[in-house]
């Protein structure tokens, strides 16, 4: 209990020195929803997440009410000759010499999977700029360190897919062997779950994911959510919210009948997609693996994990998954 409080305390200390600054940002309401998010960790609430809601809601109705109008937005500069190919991209800043073996066993499968009309891209710190022309700006709050990595990818995911069309896949999602790339025709597609209960303390309301979706370039829910992106960034020096962009959705969702009708359109799919990350410490079992993998198109893995390769003297299941790539 004491080191409960203290633990209490010290959190206290840390939010009282952003809680009026964050006021003065977002207003009062914001920054007291935060503020017991950061008190008191736990899931968030339907609370929280309507508060930054009607914030971001807010916040971007300019730029919504020029989608509702027809605004058509400007495209970030085409500049990579794709052939012809349906573009798939996966990004790994530091390059491909240097994914943790979870994710190139992941990025190993993606290229045995791909369709011969697709080619899979990995966009690396080196090579982004010869795809698009992200603002200076931009830039600038990445370079300072005010935009993080994590961030920077978002603008980069949906610029890329506006621009050229295709799919954006994280670089820790592991397709299964009943995997198929149909859906690379399709004006949008993205992991959905059934009900908005799978997902109760998210804003997606598991209508949509970011780490795995697809469309045609120009896409207007790619656009809206590229030009809201820089349009935050601009005014802001700071985060709303760590999934900004699902905040950034929700306004295009609720604002933009075209978008909420391009969202809609998708059917359930792929909803036992964290059933193999629940697994990789087990032993490995051929079968048991098998039908791991029967149960979904592809799995949303995490490299940060403790992931063991032996239990009980056995191999894992990460094991074995990071071994595949060298069989």
């Amino acid at each position: 209990m004491i080191l409960k409080i203290k633990h209490l305390l010290q959190r206290f200390s840390k939010e009282i020195k952003v809680f009026f600054p964050d006021v003065k940002e977002f207003g009062f309401k914001v920054a007291f929803y935060r503020a017991i998010d950061f008190l008191f960790p736990r899931p968030k609430t339907k609370a929280y997440i309507n508060a930054l809601s009607d914030y971001m809601e807010k916040e971007l109705s300019p730029l919504t009410e020029k989608y509702k109008n027809g605004y058509v937005p400007e495209n970030p500069q085409k500049l990579f000759d794709m052939n012809g190919k349906i573009p798939v991209f996966v990004c790994w800043w530091q390059g491909e010499e240097k994914m943790p073996p979870l994710v190139s066993a992941c990025v190993e499968r993606m290229k045995k999977k791909i369709p011969k009309n697709a080619q899979l891209h990995i966009i690396t710190e080196e090579n982004y700029g010869r795809y698009v022309t992200i603002p200076e700006y931009i830039l600038e709050k990445f370079k300072n360190g005010k935009i993080t990595l994590v961030h920077f990818t978002d603008i980069l995911r949906y610029a890329l897919t506006f621009t050229y069309g295709g799919m954006w896949i994280d670089s820790t999602v592991y397709l299964s062997d009943s995997f198929e790339f149909d859906f690379l025709d399709e004006n949008y597609h993205t992991q959905r779950f059934e009900s908005s209960d799978a997902c109760p303390h998210e804003a997606c309301m598991g209508k949509w994911c970011n780490f795995f979706f697809s469309g045609k370039k120009d896409n207007i829910l790619f656009g809206y959510v590229y030009e809201a992106l820089l349009f935050w960034w601009e005014k802001h020096d700071k985060l709303l919210e760590y999934i900004i962009v699902d905040y950034v959705i929700c306004s295009g969702y609720f604002g933009v009948d075209e978008i909420q009708k391009l969202i809609d359109r998708v059917e359930p799919n792929n909803e036992k997609m964290w059933m193999l990350s629940k697994k990789l410490n087990d032993e490995y079992n051929e079968k048991e693996f098998n039908d791991i993998l029967n149960m979904s198109g592809f799995f949303k893995l995490s490299f940060k994990a403790d992931w063991k390769t032996e239990v009980n003297g056995k191999k894992t299941v990460y094991a074995h998954i990071i071994g595949e790539e060298n069989v």
